[in-house]
């Protein structure tokens, strides 16, 4: 905050287990108070002008800067993730250079915020927008995509001459922290951006509820979205939230069933399954469904599971994210639904007694059932209500 690298005053902490060995913890990070989220928002509105007003490209050159020491590390914080959260080397490492890229990106957007010139009605006159900045920004962000997405709200606020509050989520919050520190030694003013570990219920709710804060981003279940959403619009604030999803891939019956099948485990199981945008539904023509499920039943089944250090496929975040999806798996089966794959917990000495969960087909799904109408996370999108 400021800056600085503060201690919370409430000397509590959360600590962080490895996903793929419960009993280890990879990190600890301050459990913070109120009073820290206010002091994290009023350090952000003492710095607004300032940053509003330096020059475009000097804002440009820190990020790209930011996004050069992200580089510098990309296989540091391609560990750190999968650490948190056991997603596969694959897709980790993709991730932290999406984060790169993003802040690249906007570097070169900071330069041309854009606005425009209109013909005025009057003679002698000139008529033109200008873009300013809104001011102090609280993001509030997950754990599936846990540097994607705080560089996706990040980077662009930044550019634009906004300062930061941004409250990782507690089951992953090491790559956020260290996007902070990058954007730290890059040169960005002390108080641009703060960041705030600690529970939603506690620093999110801070900092929604903060007359200081002029815009609020979320992203999470549709639920909390919707309280983030009440709470800040009642506000008066901007807000923007993402929400969870129940995406369907539709197969026509010109479709190649073998590469729709792969298009929809991509979807499906790419990321653990633990995404808002993961394919959850497929529709599919009667003339290509049996080869579909098929093709799609022997890809589910080929995927190889374990840590996801070295394997394709790594364990659910936490306990409750685990026990959500059994639950829903139950359900399914209780409202007359097929298992087709999986459905269980894995076997094995490298995944027992674990948070893994064999990938999983339903057949014969009808619209009104619960696994066609919900996303059914439990914890992978916990906002400010708690983590």
């Amino acid at each position: 905050m400021n800056g600085e690298w503060v201690e919370s005053e409430t000397g509590a902490l959360i600590e962080v287990e490895n996903p793929a060995n419960p009993d280890e913890i990879v990190a600890s990070y301050q459990s913070s108070s109120a009073e820290d989220a206010t002091a994290a928002v009023e350090a952000a509105a003492a710095a607004a002008d300032d940053w509003a007003a330096t020059p475009g490209p000097e804002r440009g050159r820190i990020l790209r800067e930011a996004g050069t020491l992200l580089a510098e590390r990309n296989e540091e914080l391609t560990d750190c993730l999968i650490a948190e959260e056991s997603k596969a080397y694959a897709e980790a490492n993709g991730e932290v250079q999406r984060a790169i890229d993003i802040f690249h990106y906007f570097s070169g957007k900071a330069a041309d915020p854009g606005g425009t010139v209109k013909g005025p009605s009057s003679p002698n006159q000139n008529l033109y927008t200008v873009e300013e900045p809104v001011g102090v920004v609280s993001l509030i962000t997950p754990w599936n995509y846990p540097i994607a997405i705080p560089a996706w709200k990040l980077a662009p606020a930044l550019a634009a001459g906004n300062t930061v509050v941004l409250k990782p989520a507690s089951a992953a919050p090491g790559v956020a922290v260290e996007i902070a520190r990058s954007l730290d030694k890059a040169g960005l003013p002390d108080g641009v951006i703060n960041v705030v570990t600690g529970l939603g219920s506690t620093v999110g709710s801070g900092f929604i509820g903060h007359d200081a804060v002029d815009a609020v981003s979320f992203t999470g279940s549709s639920e909390v979205g919707q309280m983030v959403y009440e709470q800040a619009t009642d506000a008066g604030k901007r807000v923007q939230t993402e929400l969870g999803g129940k995406n369907p891939t539709v197969v026509t019956d010109s479709a190649d069933p073998a590469d729709a099948a792969d298009i929809v485990a991509n979807g499906g199981f790419g990321t653990i399954g633990q995404s808002c945008t993961a394919c959850s539904r497929a529709i599919v023509h009667k003339d290509v469904y049996d080869e579909f499920v098929a093709e799609l039943v022997d890809r589910a089944e080929s995927i190889d599971i374990g840590p996801g250090s070295d394997h394709e496929m790594g364990p659910q975040v936490n306990a409750d994210e685990l026990d959500s999806t059994l639950d829903y798996i139950g359900i399914a089966e209780d409202e007359g639904a097929t298992l087709a794959a999986g459905g269980g917990v894995p076997e094995g000495e490298e995944v027992e007694s674990r948070y893994f969960v064999e990938p999983t087909v339903f057949t014969a799904v009808d619209t009104d059932m619960r696994i066609a109408q919900e996303g059914g996370f439990r914890s992978s999108h916990r906002g400010p209500q708690g983590e």
